[in-house]
């Protein structure tokens, strides 16, 4: 089906970037909008001047809502003098055409997806809320807030947010209805107004319900808002505008409460420190690889003290909403799920723990709010400017998978008992371990009280894995294939697909190769080619393992192949900091890590996968290999605790993932527990003469190996039983 609105769209900017900038070309096509939307077509550069003079001090005066100086007037005038004619030509032709033509509203709502592809939205982490998430997300933070402040029940502010019958008098509802009217309410990254549209959505039906025949209060007062994006700020405006009362009043708010500017920059963007005392938000996700510039300012300013390295800009905005709200400010905020154990949000888990009380963490889990991020998991944090270590934490986990219409997403999202499962825990319970990691919902779908007594026994253990053995992260070539991306950036002609440094064993059969280059030619693995216990050994693909210490001459057939490819390999980091020949490989690591006896897992899987390994065995960064410090007779036990039901327990609950996978990083796999057995069992003498065998472990072998750490546990036949349930479903 055919999107007209974004179709109609394209070939106006098309035909406008003839003559005018691309951001000159999208104000002209949202100001025609505004215009269009209020009954207006002007066909001529005349009548356009005269109309924008009639809408002056209200938000369908485009230029008004952009910093000075803004005279984009004069620029659109050098369009040609039929330019606006034959638009208004065109879209009637269009209008004509089109059965079931979308309201003006609606384009104006969506401009922001209408100018900018999936593409150019993501690289901007920039995803729009859907209607369903957006009602969600107002009505948490709101119920929060009924409940905080207005001690009110959960049951009555419930039934007060989705309109049921009420058990208020009418002292209780004025009283109510004053409180709201004393709210200020902001969105700190506010993009085209959806948050603060619904949130106005809500504070009008709340008004209409308590006070029926009183609900005219102009609620465009109380709402503010700051972005970025001009534009987005001029369509929040009108959005506000329209959806309150379009009067002088409305547009004065408007104009002065949502405005241009940087949460994240030092200073008020309303040149007066405002206080709030609600918030929502959806911030920008966007992490700093490949967005080096919008970091920079954060490690000079007021922020520096929470910067991280390799942190995602989202967390950014609670430290500023931490800033700027009143004592007891009530916030809901939808990010991914990976705030609550990422190693780079630590500083942002620290001043949530010291500044914020959490209310209510809700993990969508493997339910697909954003159609254009699919591989995205999302998350709903409530949480209040205050410190109350002992007050409950409510954690929810929706049990239900895959991507929803809106209707069927909205209704989903209303049931409070069939589609999340619950808990509560103290405040001081939620934070874990020296990275401060956050309890994570989903391990509600895995524990019950025998489950959590075996994960406590587990946490007491004193030694953990970075204790026996070193963990090491795979090498990076920096340019393993040729991709479609280097094709068209570097002009290089090869296809798509070619080998870089990996190449494939039958190439290379006939090249007049010497022997110090063969020597350099290693077997490479995937991680796909790691099973439990075990992993391939036969491989079709090598790689170049051009370390620190390797030698290639312009004579060499590796070099003149490496050649090929000049551009792409000069362009790396390390290379052009002078650090590296051209041809090295980027991060090489040490080689003796990929040849002796090691483990061998993958980064991501849905248990510990762990597989032994004794030949050479080359691997990107996607797997991580485990050595031993001392003796290699520690890595048969090691291997049998990482394959375990009790290993799976930890990881599933303690450790890092992504929707169902678990992240098999540095971090969670050093700092786990480890049960070292306190005698040298035959069983591992058994399990190590299969693994060299290249054969895996008998399932008879695999229970004695478990019945030796569940053993060391003092774990129950109860106990036994249900945690082998548990990990033979794989809950999650």
């Amino acid at each position: 089906m055919v999107n007209w609105p974004e179709k109609i769209c394209a070939l106006f900017l098309e035909k406008a970037l003839a003559f005018i900038t691309e951001f000159e070309a999208q104000a002209l096509l949202l100001q025609l909008l505004f215009l269009k939307d209020s009954g207006l077509s002007p066909i001529s550069w005349a009548s356009f001047e005269s109309q924008l003079n009639q809408a002056r001090g209200t938000p369908l005066h485009l230029p008004e809502n952009l910093p000075p100086p803004s005279n984009l007037f004069l620029h659109w005038q050098k369009l040609p003098e039929n330019f606006l004619k034959d638009f208004q030509a065109e879209w009637h032709v269009w209008e004509q055409q089109q059965s079931g033509f979308q309201p003006i509203e609606n384009w104006i709502g969506s401009f922001s997806e209408l100018i900018n592809n999936k593409t150019q939205r993501r690289k901007a982490g920039v995803f729009y809320t859907p209607r369903p998430v957006v009602r969600f997300l107002c009505r948490e933070t709101l119920s929060t807030f009924l409940k905080r402040h207005q001690n009110l029940s959960p049951k009555t502010s419930e039934a007060l947010l989705k309109a049921q019958t009420l058990s208020l008098d009418k002292t209780q509802k004025q009283a109510l209805v004053s409180a709201l009217k004393e709210l200020k309410i902001c969105d700190p990254a506010c993009g085209g107004g959806y948050l603060l549209l619904g949130m106005l959505a809500e504070l009008k039906s709340l008004e209409k319900q308590l006070l029926p025949n009183h609900s005219d209060y102009n609620w465009s007062q109380n709402i503010y808002g700051i972005d970025i994006d001009p534009l987005a700020v001029s369509v929040t405006r009108w959005r506000i505008w329209k959806a309150s009362k379009t009067s002088a009043q409305s547009a004065e708010n408007c104009k002065l409460q949502i405005v241009i500017g940087d949460t994240l920059a030092e200073g008020s963007p309303w040149g007066k420190d405002i206080r709030f005392d609600l918030w929502v938000a959806n911030p920008p996700y966007l992490g700093e690889k490949g967005h080096q510039k919008s970091f920079e300012a954060l490690k000079k300013g007021s922020l520096k003290g929470f910067y991280q390295a390799r942190s995602d800009l989202s967390y950014y905005f609670f430290h500023r909403v931490l800033d700027w709200s009143k004592p007891g400010a009530i916030a809901g905020f939808l990010t991914t799920s990976y705030l609550l154990t990422s190693s780079q949000g630590q500083k942002l888990r620290g001043d949530l723990k010291e500044r914020a009380i959490i209310h209510k963490i809700t993990d969508f889990h493997e339910l697909r709010l954003f159609s254009g991020a699919l591989g995205q998991h999302n998350l709903v944090t409530v949480f209040e400017r205050g410190y109350a270590p002992e007050l409950p934490v409510s954690l929810n986990l929706c049990i239900r998978k895959g991507q929803f219409k809106e209707a069927a997403l909205d209704n989903l999202l209303n049931q409070t008992t069939s589609a999340f499962i619950r808990r509560e825990m103290r405040q001081d319970e939620i934070f874990r371990g020296p990275e401060l990691s956050m309890a994570q919902p989903v391990r509600l779908q895995i524990l019950d009280t025998t489950l959590e007594g075996i994960l406590e026994k587990i946490r007491k253990q004193p030694t953990r894995l970075e204790d026996f053995a070193q963990l090491h992260q795979g090498l990076v070539s920096g340019a393993d294939r040729l991709t479609l991306g280097h094709c068209k950036k570097f002009g290089i002609k090869q296809p798509p697909g070619s080998g870089i440094f990996v190449l494939d064993q039958k190439k290379i059969h006939s090249w007049p190769i010497k022997e110090h280059e063969r020597q350099l030619l290693r077997p490479w693995f995937k991680n796909s080619d790691i099973e439990p216990w075990t992993a391939q050994t036969q491989s079709k693909n090598l790689i170049i393992y051009t370390d620190r210490q390797a030698l290639l001459t312009p004579q060499d057939r590796l070099y003149q192949h490496l050649e090929d490819y000049y551009p792409i390999l000069a362009a790396r980091r390390e290379v052009q900091l002078g650090r590296m020949p051209w041809w090295q490989l980027h991060w090489p690591r040490q080689a003796s890590i990929f040849e002796g006896p090691k483990l061998v897992l993958p980064q991501r899987s849905q248990t510990a996968l762990a597989a032994w390994n004794e030949t050479p065995w080359y691997a990107s960064a996607d797997v991580y290999f485990i050595t031993a410090q001392a003796a290699d007779n520690i890595l048969p036990w090691l291997l049998a605790w990482l394959n375990s039901p009790l290993a799976w327990l930890w990881l599933s609950c303690e450790g890092k993932r992504k929707g169902k996978l678990l992240e098999l990083y540095h971090r969670p796999l050093a700092q786990m527990p480890v049960l070292r057995p306190k005698n040298e069992y035959a069983a591992f003498k058994s399990l190590l003469a299969e693994l060299k065998a290249g054969k895996r472990p008998s399932l008879k072998l695999e229970k004695t190996l478990q019945q030796i750490f569940y053993a060391q546990l003092k774990l129950s036949q109860t106990e036994q039983s249900q945690l082998e349930a548990a990990w033979k479903n794989k809950a999650v």
